[in-house]
């Protein structure tokens, strides 16, 4: 079996040596990969690109809203402070401290009634 399986491999090994030798050239570039595609291939990267445009714009979508949530958060801080303060007037609490609230630019403006 071992003998065929030899005999069989140096009959072919012209086909191997001209197929690795082969001289004609292979663009890379992206027309001539086009070119050389087969139409599974091309449906296969049509879907990858509108694949590719979808998560950007998710990426955008998201990033806007992030910045909208911020944004939002940082007018509410203050209004909350003036609440608790207003809120520790009527309770008669005289002491506020301030809250450990991380970022620290919202420290300032968020405090707590201590009874």
């Amino acid at each position: 079996m071992l003998v065929n399986l030899a005999a069989v491999a140096l009959c072919n090994f012209h086909l191997f040596a001209a197929w690795f030798f082969d001289d004609s050239a292979v663009g890379w570039d992206p027309i001539s990969l086009w070119k050389q595609m087969g139409i599974l291939a091309k449906v296969v990267v049509i879907v990858l690109f509108i694949m590719s445009g979808w998560s950007i714009g998710v990426m955008i979508d998201r990033w806007m809203a992030f910045n909208a949530a911020r944004n939002q958060s940082r007018s509410f801080a203050p209004a909350v402070a003036g609440a608790l303060r207003e809120a520790a007037a009527w309770v008669g609490c005289d002491n506020v401290a301030v809250l450990e609230v991380e970022p620290a630019e919202l420290a300032g403006p968020v405090r707590v009634a201590v009874g």
